[in-house]
């Protein structure tokens, strides 16, 4: 029995050592295999360098189409593409972060240059903009002026007509009607005698395209005329005439075949009414332009185009001069009052 005891314990010690041997081999390996794993890690890991010349080492773990996924060992980071200089798979040396960094100044000093000149260019134009506006504005301001004085000499032109002074010049136009009954005689005529000649050429071409519309649409509506009364003479001798056909029947067809005939013709009638309405409606709309550029002439709040009437040399051109008072007050400023204006008229001969 004490025989048996002592080579169980004898077992139970050998047993042990190999366990123990055993689980020390699994350790070994373990360790072993996580030194390789993190050796193989730094091998494949990547060093990227930025344009501003910092870099970084990391695993690239993902990309998208604008930016890259890296992970370090400070977690992971989110990278533009078009921030990243290089990446190669060893560390960067100094040098090359400096060349890096100075490259990215001299591009960073260029693309501030390039700034400034567009800005400088855009106040430039907005100072070229500012200018022109108010060259267009100091145009119109004496544009303004031109129409007023026009406009005071047309209207003291008529109250010296009016009052039979002096007879209507010849050429010049002092009221709105001198423009509206051209247009009523010529379309297009008026605008051309105030200065406007696109509007102008737009009714004078207007009416010209409109008449031969309506030349065109009244030959065929005469023709329209001949065909039907044709047509009906026509369906009304075949309904009267004997034939195969009963009397009912034949009478159906004359009928049927009237009708279709009145169709034709009221529909080239109509086209033919529809060009006269729309020549009517042209011709309203012109002349009623007119007569308002003619009334806004007269007020002076037309401004047209520099239509410079040029006496020629050897013309006697009657000339009439508006004046406008000038009040004296007590404290000897001088003011200067509109509603009072006189007018001097002469003959002066242009050499």
């Amino acid at each position: 029995m004490n025989l048996y005891r002592g080579s169980a314990s004898i077992i139970r010690l050998i047993l042990n050592d190999r366990a123990e041997a055993q689980v020390w081999q699994r350790i070994a390996f373990i360790v072993f295999a996580c030194l390789l794993f993190l050796e193989t890690s730094s091998l494949s890991a990547e060093s990227i360098l930025l344009r501003n010349g910092q870099s970084f080492d990391g695993r690239i773990t993902s990309q998208t189409v604008s930016h890259i996924i890296v992970a370090t060992s400070t977690g992971t980071r989110r990278i533009a593409k078009n921030q990243v200089a290089r990446i190669q798979y060893v560390p960067f040396t100094e040098a090359q972060k400096q060349q890096q960094r100075a490259q990215y100044i001299r591009q960073y000093q260029a693309w501030k240059k390039r700034q400034e000149e567009i800005r400088q260019q855009k106040m430039e134009a907005e100072q070229k903009k500012k200018e022109l506006a108010a060259i267009e504005e100091q145009i119109r301001q004496k544009k303004l002026e031109e129409a007023k004085e026009k406009a005071d000499r047309a209207e003291a032109l008529r109250e010296l007509v009016d009052t039979g002074k002096m007879e209507k010049p010849d050429g010049e136009p002092i009221s709105y009607w001198d423009f509206a009954w051209r247009s009523a005689v010529l379309p297009g005529w008026g605008h051309f005698y105030i200065d406007r000649p696109v509007f102008g050429t737009i009714y004078s071409v207007g009416t010209v395209v409109l008449l031969a519309n309506l030349y065109e649409r009244r030959r065929v509506a005469l023709q329209a005329v001949d065909i039907n009364e044709k047509e009906v003479q026509r369906n009304f001798i075949l309904s009267v005439t004997p034939n195969q056909f009963s009397f009912e029947q034949r009478a159906f067809y004359a009928y049927y075949a009237n009708g279709r005939a009145f169709l034709d013709y009221q529909a080239r009638v109509d086209r033919y009414h529809y060009s006269l309405y729309a020549l009517g409606m042209f011709y309203g709309a012109q002349l009623l332009h007119i007569i308002y550029n003619g009334i806004a002439w007269e007020n002076g709040l037309l401004i047209v185009q520099n239509g410079i009437d040029t006496p020629e040399v050897g013309e006697l051109r009657p000339e009439v001069l508006v004046h406008r008072r000038a009040l004296t007050g007590t404290n000897g400023e001088t003011h200067t009052v509109e509603p009072e204006v006189y007018t001097s008229v002469g003959l002066t001969y242009h050499f």
